[in-house]
């Protein structure tokens, strides 16, 4: 009996029906569809079904009709529907699931066929439709009740809460014993979902520093790099214990606290990825004078971003991930954005000696608006700063999901 779980998928009419044919039915990950009508309650009733999929993930398929046995096939109009299936998944639901569409053509129906939309797992699951949050029970969907709409909650709190204690333990693994470590930025990437050590085939390659430089060139968007130091072009890559990096540094050793211009990616075997940097903070004029580093701290949330998104599709796995970011030294800080702009003597300044961040992303959202997730990450600081605005392409998805 063919089973389908959240990433099964078909790519051909023959090989759609043979998966009916061998006992594929509806279940928690799979609904049918026979047809969509082109009418807001047919709408309303597909944002339904993508809030219910997204909690755990999985796919709903359009052009197959359930109520035979087995399921048959019900060819339909396949004319812009993928489209107007992500336009109500992005704003239909509250907030908008992104998701992945997959035409199948009627090898005998031209223009005909069936469509395959893959609903992630979303991270800020559960979602609401017209004020009531959905799940999947066994093979339909259902209300959730108070109970389970806060136990999903909490789970996203614990996960990024989690998430930023393990990017604490990160940065003091790193400093070690330092006497008045310098101001840092440390970032921790953590996959959720994905198998044991998926990352050995990496460092355990003859290649890994092909491979390495290949992704964060794949990763970097050159005008989000313009800083120092910045990675674009590591100096070297290198083993580190249970991982390979790629560092601005010529040296084996640990590179912090290092010069004022010492960055690293790390990637581990178990999945995790680190990018720690100096240079969060600078002092332009003098040491009375801080200045929270936003280029810097940016370009590196967003390479980190994207970088996550080309491991997991690289090495197999497709959960989500999980961020965490901390930036020390902030303590009085201005904004080095404003302070280097013409008349900006009345500047905020930052209250708090450390700024924490934390957010869930799916792989999805990852590969289609990275910007977005380094918004949620960065943006709280940026506002603190008054520094925001200044920033124009975070939190801008583009259509064609790529900047």
């Amino acid at each position: 009996m063919t089973q389908a779980g959240p990433a099964w998928t078909a790519r051909t009419e023959a090989e759609l029906r043979a998966a009916l044919d061998n006992g594929l039915t509806e279940s928690h990950y799979l609904d049918f569809k026979r047809e969509l009508p082109r009418t807001d309650s047919a709408n309303r009733n597909l944002a339904i079904d993508i809030a219910s999929l997204a909690v755990d993930g999985g796919i709903l398929i359009i052009g197959v009709d359930d109520a035979t046995s087995p399921p048959s096939l019900t060819p339909i109009d396949l004319t812009n529907l993928a489209e107007r299936v992500t336009q109500v998944a992005l704003t239909r639901p509250d907030e908008g699931v992104p998701v992945r569409t997959f035409p199948i053509e009627s090898a005998s129906q031209p223009q005909l066929g069936y469509l395959l939309i893959h609903v992630p797992a979303s991270p800020r699951a559960p979602h609401m439709v017209d004020g009531r949050y959905y799940g999947r029970a066994d093979k339909t969907n259902r209300i959730l009740s108070n109970a389970e709409v806060v136990r999903l909650h909490a789970l996203q709190h614990a996960a990024q809460r989690d998430v930023l204690a393990d990017a604490r333990n990160a940065l003091k693994a790193l400093l070690g014993d330092t006497p008045d470590p310098p101001p840092m930025l440390l970032l921790l990437a953590e996959p959720t979902g994905a198998h044991h050590d998926p990352l050995v085939a990496l460092t355990g390659s003859q290649s890994f520093q092909q491979t390495v430089r290949e992704l964060i060139g794949a990763a970097v968007i050159a005008e989000h790099q313009q800083f120092s130091p910045s990675l674009r072009s590591p100096a070297q890559v290198i083993r580190r214990a249970g991982a390979v990096a790629a560092t601005t540094e010529f040296h084996e050793g640990e590179p912090f606290p290092g010069s004022e211009h010492t960055a690293e990616v790390r990637l581990y075997e178990s999945g995790e990825i680190v990018v720690a940097s100096r240079r969060a903070v600078v002092f332009p004029n003098s040491v009375d004078e801080p200045q929270a580093f936003e280029p810097l701290i940016i370009g590196h949330t967003d390479l980190l971003a994207r970088l996550a998104a080309l491991v997991s599709e690289r090495y197999g796995f497709g959960g989500s991930w999980r961020f965490g970011l901390i930036v020390t030294g902030l303590r009085g800080a201005i904004s080095y954005t404003l302070a280097t702009q013409p008349f900006s003597d009345r500047v905020p300044v930052f209250t708090d000696p450390v700024y924490e961040r934390a957010t869930i992303a799916s792989l999805l959202e990852l590969a289609q608006s990275p910007q977005v997730v380094v918004n949620r990450l960065v943006g709280s600081l940026l506002r603190s700063l008054g520094s925001h605005e200044r920033w124009p392409w975070l939190g801008q998805p583009s259509s064609s999901g790529q900047e």
